[in-house]
């Protein structure tokens, strides 16, 4: 027998396993662009020293983090899927799953806008001020971010309301 939440729970299993397919693809391609990738070119390069391997993959890894917390979001974005598909919606923990979303969204802003091209510039031993990259679409990002989070909080709270609910009746 189908019940009200079934369309729910079948896209919530579709979306699973997407979030699961795209998350080792992206995971594998980080890798292999910002560690295998410059490790097999140093390698072919007689004059690279192991200081300039190891600054380059320092810079490697400060250019990886805004994916990486996006990846973040991708993943808490299949957990909350999981949590769907078996049923619980009103759940602490697809609200909890919805604020880390928004929050790996917003830190991933973060980094590209702040973080990322402060850190580059420190590395690399370059002189000036604060480098802000505020791109149109890191903005929206770190809005949608900040939005999730608060739709996190107010999930939440219907999670809190409900479970008063239940105690009344």
């Amino acid at each position: 027998m189908s019940g009200p939440n079934d369309s729910i729970r079948d896209e919530a299993r579709r979306l699973e396993i997407i979030a699961a397919v795209i998350s080792g693809i992206i995971g594998l391609g980080l890798l292999f662009r910002f560690m295998v990738l410059p490790i097999l070119s140093a390698l072919r390069e007689p004059a690279l020293d192991l200081r300039q391997l190891s600054q380059l993959l320092g810079e490697n890894l400060i250019l990886a983090l805004p994916p990486i917390l996006f990846l973040g979001a991708l993943a808490a974005a299949r957990k909350v899927c999981v949590r769907l598909r078996e049923g619980e919606l009103f759940d602490r923990a697809v609200a909890r799953g919805v604020r880390d979303i928004g929050s790996s969204l917003l830190w991933g802003a973060a980094a590209l806008a702040v973080i990322t091209p402060n850190l580059l510039t420190w590395v690399r031993g370059d002189p000036g001020g604060l480098e802000l990259d505020l791109e149109l679409e890191t903005l929206i990002i770190g809005f949608v971010g900040a939005a999730m989070m608060l739709l996190g909080r107010v999930l939440g709270r219907a999670e809190r309301l409900q479970t008063e609910q239940a105690h009344w009746v």
